[in-house]
């Protein structure tokens, strides 16, 4: 068969794997946070209540959406700003080695881009508090788009 190899013989069980141990006050501890941090106890959930019996936010005028909507409008304008000028890049490109494949080298290099970009952010997220994170990643989604506003702006 052609995943032959891929299947284990014996079904492992999934609580031999798991990184989370129930302890017997109900807390739900890490251990391989414990040791990779260096912290003494890493407790990560304390909560006895479940969170749908939370109460909600309040945001009477729903300032959180429109802040998460200008901020996909921030991500995506400029994507699409790039990618929909194919007639533009066709003529800037004609008669070079780029003039067929600028649509895959951009892609290309954006979703790289983006993927080395998570992944070293997860390994140091843990430096800053996620308020820092987040005004840090809005100030430099505007700092980006007003560096290409200045491009398409010059003459």
């Amino acid at each position: 068969a052609l995943f032959a190899n891929a299947m284990p013989a014996e079904r492992e069980d999934p609580a031999a794997r798991a990184p989370l141990q129930h302890a017997d006050d109900g807390a739900v501890h890490c251990s391989n946070a414990r040791e990779r941090l260096g912290m003494e106890d890493a407790l990560l959930n304390t909560s006895t209540t479940a969170s749908d019996a939370m109460p909600q936010p309040h945001d009477r005028y729903r300032l959180a959406f429109f802040i998460l909507y200008l901020q996909g409008v921030g991500c995506l304008f400029p994507w699409n700003a790039f990618i929909t000028k194919t007639d533009y890049y066709a003529l800037a490109f004609r008669g070079s080695e780029y003039a067929s494949s600028f649509e895959s080298i951009v892609t290309t290099t954006f979703t790289l881009l983006g993927l080395v970009t998570i992944l070293g952010m997860q390994r140091v997220q843990h430096l800053s508090s996620p308020r820092s994170r987040i005004i840090g990643g809005l100030a430099l989604q505007l700092g980006v788009f007003l560096v290409i506003f200045g491009f398409a702006a010059a003459p």
